[in-house]
């Protein structure tokens, strides 16, 4: 399959300022915050690493050495000109308060049958893979990178950014690595 990698949000610049305004954790965790937009860039090039080793092409929307967030309309017009399976937009969560925790996918009000099975796939693996994580399910709106790709796609909701305890764990390889995993066994 050629599948789209898409990092959601934007990275920290040379001034080392973030460049997506909100989008991190309350507060600094273990005395850094989280930025959302770097770690999907972590994810990004984890994904594609074993994706890559399951046997398929990767094809990135936004490039995960770069810092800028580029918008979603030029995300849709790149993933249009491609020759995609599917597009997979890299995301975490975030709530108002501290608690909520877990993993959740999305596709579109309309979203193709392959979108929806991609999606189902996901949730099932990530159930087996960590079935002490709370499954938030698959959920259905139209956010633009979903909606207007002209191939299936589906966006993860990885974990929660304003949780501390998810934070931690999204920050260890060990998830990084077996997510990507789960998403390469979902597409079998």
């Amino acid at each position: 399959m050629r599948i789209a990698i898409d990092a959601g949000h934007g990275g920290v610049n040379e001034k080392g300022v973030y460049v997506t305004s909100g989008k991190r954790s309350f507060i600094p965790i273990d005395g850094e915050y989280f930025y959302e937009g770097v770690n999907n860039r972590i994810y990004a090039k984890e994904y594609a690493k074993v994706l890559e080793q399951y046997g398929h092409e990767v094809v990135f929307i936004t490039d995960p050495n770069d810092y800028k967030d580029v918008p979603l309309s030029t995300r849709v017009t790149i993933a249009n000109s491609k020759n995609l399976d599917l597009l997979v937009s890299i995301h975490s969560n975030a709530a108002k308060d501290f608690r909520p925790r877990g993993y959740e996918v999305w596709t579109a009000k309309n979203a193709s049958q392959k979108s929806n099975h991609y999606a189902d796939a996901w949730i099932t693996q990530m159930t087996k893979k960590f079935p002490n994580l709370k499954n938030r399910g698959h959920k259905k709106a139209d956010f633009t990178i979903v909606k207007r790709t002209k191939c299936p796609a589906i966006l993860l909701e990885i974990e929660f950014h304003s949780n501390t305890d998810a934070v931690r764990l999204m920050r260890t390889w060990e998830y990084t690595f077996q997510t990507a995993v789960v998403l390469a066994e979902s597409l079998k």
